[in-house]
């Protein structure tokens, strides 16, 4: 995967070139974000050598742990759980060990 960063305005944002074989998901996984934050700001079809614009985030993640809850996880984090449902498109708190959720 080809990364370039560019500082624009003091704020990181990242250019990425599509190669052939990626993702959306494996994308997503790289840069640790949720694919529908790359969807919301790069609309259209992927394909080889288009340019993805990917705007600083904040994002961070945290792997499921066992007899995490989503309370507990969300309290760790200094939100909510209906926050973490919302980023990480959840219909319920349920959530399993080893999941990544998006913080």
């Amino acid at each position: 995967m080809e990364i370039k960063i560019l500082n624009l305005e003091q704020t990181k944002n990242v250019f990425y070139t599509v190669s052939y074989g990626d993702t959306y998901e494996s994308i997503a996984s790289f840069f640790s974000v949720p694919k529908e934050y790359i969807i919301q700001n790069n609309p259209g079809e992927l394909y080889q050598g288009k340019v993805l614009f990917l705007p600083e985030t904040n994002f961070s993640s945290y792997v499921v742990q066992p007899f995490d809850t989503l309370q507990q996880i969300a309290n760790l984090h200094g939100t909510t759980p209906e926050v973490l449902m919302s980023k990480n498109n959840l219909s319920s708190e349920y959530i399993f060990v080893g999941q990544k959720l998006y913080i």
